[in-house]
């Protein structure tokens, strides 16, 4: 019979390698979608009301790159370690907020 300090172990073992499967998911869909918006200059989505927008052309292959910052910056919660984590994170959100900005004013 295992210990329960065993057992405790194994179950947030399990619970971590949940975490980073669902969290590869959500990144590589995100890529996927912003690769799509890049390369066929077509990006679609709802504001915070439920409207429905589209863009078209530079203004889209931008929005294609804030999704793929947002689709790298949740693997933040998968790194080795702090300093990894702060820095990649850093990354991400510098490149998500000037893709916002450049869609934005790209027009």
């Amino acid at each position: 019979m295992q210990h329960p300090e065993d057992l405790k172990i194994q179950e947030q073992i399990r619970q971590k390698r949940i975490v980073y499967v669902i969290t590869g998911l959500f990144a590589a869909v995100m890529l996927g979608l912003g690769l799509l918006a890049i390369f066929s200059g077509h990006f679609a989505g709802t504001t915070k009301r439920g409207q429905l927008f589209s863009a078209d052309g530079l203004t889209a292959q931008w929005m294609g790159g804030v999704q793929i910052s947002l689709g790298m910056m949740i693997l933040t919660i998968v790194m080795p370690n702090k300093t990894a984590a702060l820095r990649w994170g850093v990354i991400w959100a510098i490149l998500f907020f000037g893709c916002l900005f450049a869609a934005i004013y790209s027009k």
